[in-house]
């Protein structure tokens, strides 16, 4: 049986210059800058993020640094990198409440040295992600 791929062709015809492949879904796609992009690394910080809860986003209360400093320092949900920390942050705040982001945590991203079109390509990933998700459950 012959196959065509007709999502490049797609891509092409439309002069689409940078893709990310989580942006490709169901033969969509979506127009990105060139200089929107993560590395591979960041990525990982993304997917990372994924499983990450809101309560991780607050620093602890005064509880839970008692019981680290009786019982020994608990696990920082954080990165120890700025960069990475605010690219964490930023994904999880899409991945639970989708473009719901408080406009300082978009402040904290950009001040860490990211554009706006990483932004926009991070929040385009997780949205296709989620759809994708939400797709499959529905099948099931």
């Amino acid at each position: 049986m012959a196959y065509i791929d007709l999502q490049h062709k797609f891509v092409e015809a439309a002069g689409i210059t940078a893709l990310d492949p989580a942006t490709i879904h169901a033969g969509r796609a979506t127009r990105l800058s060139p200089a929107a992009s993560l590395s591979p690394l960041e990525w990982l910080v993304v997917a990372v993020a994924e499983r990450d809860s809101l309560a991780s986003l607050r620093a602890p209360g005064r509880v839970a640094t008692l019981f680290g400093a009786l019982f020994g320092a608990a696990r920082s949900p954080g990165f120890a990198n700025p960069r990475l920390e605010a690219l964490r942050r930023i994904a999880v705040m899409h991945w639970r409440r989708g473009n719901a982001v408080d406009p300082g945590e978009v402040s904290g991203f950009l001040a860490a040295g990211y554009s706006s079109a990483q932004h926009e390509l991070v929040a385009a990933s997780i949205r296709t992600a989620r759809a994708t998700k939400s797709d499959r459950r529905a099948a099931r």
